[in-house]
């Protein structure tokens, strides 16, 4: 081997391995922006939940609880395990109802008058967004599938589309959020 085929070697060792440190280090990165995006979350329902006396509202109480569910198995939230979740409820027929924190959460929050049940509506619809965020943004698989989208987009439906309708139907799909979400409660119920 020649100097010059080491030092090729050598040299894309060396990026290999920054590259895969680079990854590590950025999924913990995302992992605890996603856990300080909820703290302050829950800090902000909190201080709504005290100012309107729902300290004791099971509403408050139980999107608390998943709130530090989330919290707490941040680092179990990944498309790849929302991927697997889905696959296995389908692949074995799991016939997979809503954790009873999920059922009661959702029945106090229609008890509650229509603002504040927006409110709380509110609270939640932001958490499954920065869940969404998370999942998208860690997973090289879905940047690379977004790409190829675009692309495919650009080259083949944007002649035929407005920009707008192209969005529409690129970002139309929803992710299965709320399996990771009941899977996160699920956990922290054991």
């Amino acid at each position: 081997m020649s100097e010059t085929e080491f030092a090729t070697v050598m040299f894309t060792g060396l990026c290999a391995i920054s590259l895969i440190g680079l990854i590590v280090m950025v999924r913990a990165v995302q992992i605890d922006s996603l856990r300080d995006f909820l703290f302050g979350l829950r800090d902000e329902m909190f201080l709504y939940a005290f100012d309107e006396e729902l300290i004791e509202s099971p509403a408050y109480r139980n999107l608390r609880v998943m709130m530090n569910s989330l919290i707490r198995y941040a680092h179990r939230a990944s498309f790849a395990h929302m991927i697997l979740l889905m696959i296995a409820k389908r692949s074995f027929h799991i016939e997979t109802a809503e954790p009873p924190l999920l059922k009661e959460w959702s029945r106090a929050v229609d008890e509650l008058p229509s603002p504040q049940a927006e409110k709380f509506r509110e609270f939640h619809a932001r958490v499954q967004h920065a869940l969404f965020r998370h999942m998208v943004f860690q997973s090289p698989v879905v940047w690379c599938l977004v790409i190829a989208v675009l692309i495919y987009a650009l080259l083949v439906k944007w002649p035929q589309m407005t920009m707008k309708a192209a969005l529409t139907a690129i970002l139309k799909p929803r992710m299965h959020i709320d399996i990771v979400e009941a899977d996160a409660v699920a956990s922290a119920a054991c």
